[in-house]
């Protein structure tokens, strides 16, 4: 007779920026310790760096973390890493429901994105009497930008210096 298989857990990273320095101790030992890795195709090559990727062909986070749950249910402790901060530019949420309906345990590693983490530095995510609104805008995509002029209103723009001048120029011309 065969005993039953003991699923595995499931630790979501975000690695928002391609840079493993932005993990916690936490998060690395978690990925260097797994079983199994399940990676958004972006990211196969810095996370190769610490861990064996698991081969997933497919860049739609649905069947990533199918991959993941199907791992997990053959006993295996599960990593997956997914591109941004897995909330705001993510699909952390969808991919924590399809968990939860496979009734596996799971272990999120939160990472601020570098972009994100310029506001709370410049003050403008703590002091609300300075600040309006707070965006965070993608440089590289088009905006109706005379929305987003305001004495109290605070723009945090990710994007190449080419596409942060770009949107600079066009931002003052608003």
């Amino acid at each position: 007779m065969t005993s039953p298989v003991i699923p595995g857990r499931i630790s979501f990273i975000a690695l928002p920026d391609c840079d493993l320095k932005v993990l916690t101790v936490a998060a690395l030992d978690a990925l260097k310790d797994a079983q199994a890795v399940v990676v958004d195709p972006a990211l196969v090559e810095v996370v190769a760096a610490v861990a064996t990727v698991t081969e997933v062909l497919s860049d739609q986070p649905a069947d990533l973390v199918k991959a993941a749950i199907s791992a997990a249910k053959e006993g295996k402790e599960v990593v997956r890493v997914f591109f941004g901060d897995g909330i705001l530019r993510g699909s952390l949420i969808e991919e924590l429901t399809l968990v939860n309906k496979a009734n596996l345990d799971f272990e999120v590693f939160p990472t601020i994105p570098v972009d994100f983490a310029v506001g709370f530095y410049a003050g403008a995510m703590f002091e609300p009497t300075r600040t309006d609104s707070i965006h965070l805008l993608d440089a590289k995509d088009s905006y109706d930008l005379g929305s987003y002029v305001g004495a109290k209103t605070t723009l945090i723009l990710r994007g190449t210096t080419n596409e942060i001048g770009r949107f600079a120029t066009d931002l003052a011309a608003a």
